[in-house]
C-alpha cells in the first residue's frame, strides 16, 4: 500500500494499535505522529508482524521533550513478535527511544534488517532502542544504517538495555554524529552487534542464509538486476526492487588521506564552519551568482563521495542536490566533509529581497536567514509551529528542541544560529520569510 499517515497517539502505516498478524506486506509511505509511531505499527500488542517491507520517512514528536515517546521502522512499540522485515529510510524523532525496527521492545525481533539514517533526541539504535530486560529480544538481525544521530550518549548499533542479544550483526561503516561510531560492547550477542563490511554481505546470499540462518526458500532471495541494491528482499516482491544503498560500498577502514585545497577567503563576505563528518547547514542570505550554486560552493570539499542532501517537505523525501542546484537560504541542507574546514560564502553587491521558503505541513528542512541570530519566537513569528530541532555544526549534533508555548530549555525565546540548519514542525503550509536581503 502506499500512504501518507499523521496523527498523534498509535500511528502507523497499516494500522494504529495491533491485536492480531500482520504478514506479507509493502508499506511505501510517510508516516508522523506523536507517540508509539512505526511504519507497519505503532503499537504492537501481542500480535505478529511479519514478512513487511518498508519503504518510508517517520517522524516522530511529543509536546513534552522529556517523555519517551517510542519511533521505530516497523513499530513504535513492540509488545509482540516481528519477524523477517525490513525498513529503508530515514527516521527523525525530537523524542527519546528512536530504532530502526522498533523504538521500544519487549517482545521478540528476529531476522530483520534496516537501511537509512536515524536521528532523535536520546537514545537512539539501529534496531531497537529500549528494550525491556526480562521479556525483549533482538536475534539474528543487521543494521546497515548510514548514521546515528543523537544529542544523548546513549546510542547503539542494535539495541539498549537488554541483555537478550544473539547473533546480531552491524556495517563497520556506521557514523554516529558526523564520525566513525565507536563503541564498546562489540559482537553478536552485545549491545553494537558484530562488525560486518559490506565485502561479506553484499550481493552475498550465503551470509544471510549461513551466518544469520534466514530462509531462502520461503521467505527471502536476493535483488537480482539492481547493481545499487544488492541486498536480500522479500519472496512476494518483483525484482528488480528499486532503491539505492551504495554508501554501504564507499567505506574505507583506513583511507588514504586525501588532502584539502585550501578555499579562497579573499573578499568573501562570510565563512560557513563544517566540522569533520555531516553538517545541517543553512546560508544566512541569498548568495552572489558566482558562487551559489552547489558546485561553485561546495566544489573543493572533500565529501569523501557522499551526495549533499535536501529534504523535500510537500513529498516528505529525500533528494540529492545536483551540481548546477541553487543552494537558497532558508533551506537546510546535509553537506559531509572529511575535516574540519570553512566555505567562503560571498553576496549580491546589491542586496535582493530577502528570501521566502514555502512550508508544507510536517516536517521542513530551513535555516535562519538574518543578520544576526534569532530567537525561535521571532524567526518563526506568525507560522502555526510546533517544534523546532536545531543542528549544531559546531557540536556535530542536535541542540535540545525548542517548544512553541515551551518553557526553561525548551522556550522558544532559545537563539537560532547563523549556518545551521533547522527541522521545522508546522501544522499547516504557509510562507516562511527571510529577515535580510
Amino acid at each position: 500500500m502506499e500512504s501518507v499517515v499523521s496523527g498523534k497517539n498509535d500511528v502507523g502505516g497499516v494500522v494504529g494499535y495491533l491485536f492480531g498478524d500482520v504478514d506479507n506486506c509493502f508499506v511505501n509511505c510517510s508516516v508522523s505522529g506523536a507517540y508509539d509511531v512505526g511504519g507497519v505499527a505503532g503499537f504492537n500488542y501481542n500480535g505478529n508482524i511479519s514478512r513487511c517491507s518498508v519503504i518510508c520517512n517517520i517522524t516522530g514528536f511529543a509536546d513534552d521533550p522529556e517523555i519517551m515517546n517510542h519511533i521505530g521502522g516497523i513499530c513504535g512499540y513492540n509488545d509482540g513478535s516481528i519477524d523477517s522485515c525490513l525498513f529503508v529510510g530515514n527516521i527523525l524523532n525530537t523524542n527519546k527511544n528512536t530504532g530502526g525496527i522498533s523504538g521500544w521492545n519487549s517482545g521478540d525481533v528476529i531476522g530483520c534488517y534496516v537501511v537509512g539514517m536515524i536521528q532523535g533526541q536520546e537514545t537512539v539504535s539501529g534496531i531497537c532502542s529500549g528494550l525491556s530486560d526480562e521479556t525483549g529480544n533482538v536475534s539474528s538481525c543487521i543494521s546497515l544504517v548510514n548514521s546515528l544521530n543523537t544529542t544523548d550518549s546513549e546510542k547503539y548499533r542494535i539495541g539498549f538495555i537488554s541483555s537478550n542479544f544473539q547473533n546480531n550483526y552491524a556495517w563497520e561503516g556506521m557514523t554516529s554524529n558526523g564520525v566513525l561510531f565507536v563503541g564498546s560492547d562489540i559482537g553478536p550477542n552485545e549491545k553494537n552487534g558484530e562488525s560486518v563490511s559490506s565485502s561479506e554481505f553484499w550481493n552475498n546470499q550465503s551470509f544471510f542464509e549461513d551466518t544469520l540462518g534466514w530462509d531462502f526458500e520461503n521467505t527471502w532471495k536476493m535483488n537480482a538486476g539492481n547493481d545499487k541494491y544488492q541486498l536480500p528482499v522479500l519472496q512476494f516482491q518483483e525484482t528488480p526492487v528499486s532503491g539505492d544503498a551504495t554508501y554501504l560500498l564507499n567505506f574505507e577502514p583506513n583511507p588514504t588521506p586525501t588532502p584539502t585545497p585550501t578555499p579562497d577567503y579573499d573578499d568573501c563576505d562570510s565563512l560557513l564552519n563544517l566540522t569533520s563528518g555531516w553538517n545541517f547547514i543553512s546560508i544566512p542570505k541569498s548568495l552572489d551568482a558566482s558562487n551559489a550554486t552547489a558546485l561553485a560552493l561546495f566544489g573543493s570539499l572533500d565529501t569523501a563521495g557522499n551526495a549533499i542532501l535536501g529534504y523535500n517537505a510537500e513529498t516528505q523525501s529525500w533528494e540529492q542536490i545536483t551540481a548546477d542546484t541553487v543552494i537558497k537560504s532558508l533551506t537546510g541542507y546535509w553537506v559531509y566533509s572529511t575535516t574540519s574546514t570553512a566555505v567562503p560564502l560571498t553576496y549580491p553587491d546589491v542586496p535582493t529581497v530577502p528570501a521566502m521558503k514555502q512550508l508544507h505541513p510536517g516536517w521542513n528542512a530551513v535555516g535562519l536567514s538574518a543578520d544576526t541570530d534569532t530567537s525561535a519566537s521571532t524567526f518563526f513569528a506568525g507560522l502555526n509551529w510546533r517544534v523546532a530541532l536545531p543542528w549544531s555544526c559546531e557540536n556535530g549534533m542536535y541542540d535540545s528542541a525548542i517548544v512553541n508555548g515551551g518553557g526553561s530549555g525548551n522556550s522558544p525565546d532559545r537563539l537560532l544560529t547563523l549556518g545551521n540548519g533547522c527541522w521545522l514542525y508546522v501544522e499547516e503550509a504557509n510562507v516562511l520569510p527571510g529577515l535580510t536581503a
